[in-house]
């Protein structure tokens, strides 16, 4: 991992779980999750849960190339407490206490880190713009 990504995780969950957080069901992950891969490529994650399972299906779409269409990979993914573990490529979900807010670890290479937020009408364009 990253020292800026290790930082980033930190600081997101600097301030520790509540008891509701640690109680946080598989569907507080249902949505679309917006962001930039390391403030510059384009993600966005719809992942579907169904209550009371720790299974999640996860459609994960990337902008690899600046300004090109972004790539989709459907995965499956593991939700654990505020965490959705994906494999393939291995990508990380942390909820935050702030509702509607995520932190994204992807476990790549070159590890890449991305501040996401739930966004029901917002997506990543061609050109990896939030529209």
């Amino acid at each position: 991992m990253s020292k800026r990504a290790l930082l980033l995780l930190i600081a997101f969950l600097a301030c520790g779980a509540s008891a509701q957080e640690q109680g946080r069901q598989s569907s507080d992950f249902g949505g679309t999750w917006v962001g930039k891969w390391d403030n510059k490529w384009c993600v966005q994650f719809t992942i579907t849960t169904d209550p009371g399972v720790t299974n999640a299906t996860v459609l994960y779409e990337v902008e690899e190339t600046i300004g090109k269409p972004l790539q989709s990979f459907r995965r499956a993914g593991l939700v654990d407490g505020r965490r959705v573990q994906i494999q393939d490529p291995f990508i990380e979900i942390f909820l935050s206490e702030t509702p509607g807010q995520a932190v994204a670890l992807g476990h790549f290479p070159a590890a890449r880190s991305a501040v996401l937020v739930r966004e029901p009408t917002r997506r990543c364009g061609a050109g990896g713009e939030a529209q």
